[in-house]
């Protein structure tokens, strides 16, 4: 099982169309989780700033692109610390992805570098 892991990981990796495919996916499963598990945490609070669930998507992809406008923004304690962790795992992804597309890879190289 474990060797299974290895070789379709490395399958993975040389195949750059799917490796797009799988981070842009995980990219989707990300903001998604993020976008309702803020919504769900602001809705009860009376002074929440997030009214809708358009707010929240508004939120969670201004964030996501390193803007902040600083029109929305979570008053509850969970929405907060859920929201800090939610951006420090899309940093863990995009260094992923950047890691990956900068490994050494023969196809990409050229057949004199392929071992």
């Amino acid at each position: 099982m474990f060797p299974l892991i290895f070789l379709r990981v490395r399958n993975l990796i040389l195949n750059p169309r799917k490796m797009t495919q799988v981070l842009l996916g995980l990219f989707l499963v990300l903001y998604l989780i993020t976008t309702n598990l803020l919504y769900f945490a602001e809705i009860g609070n009376p002074n929440a700033n997030i009214k809708s669930y358009g707010d929240s998507l508004w939120l969670t992809a201004i964030t996501f692109a390193t803007i902040g406008y600083g029109d929305r923004y979570a008053v509850t304690c969970f929405g907060r610390t859920h929201f800090i962790h939610m951006l420090n795992t899309f940093k863990r992804v995009c260094q992923l992805g950047i890691t990956v597309f900068l490994l050494p890879n023969p196809k990409l190289a050229g057949s004199r570098y392929s071992p």
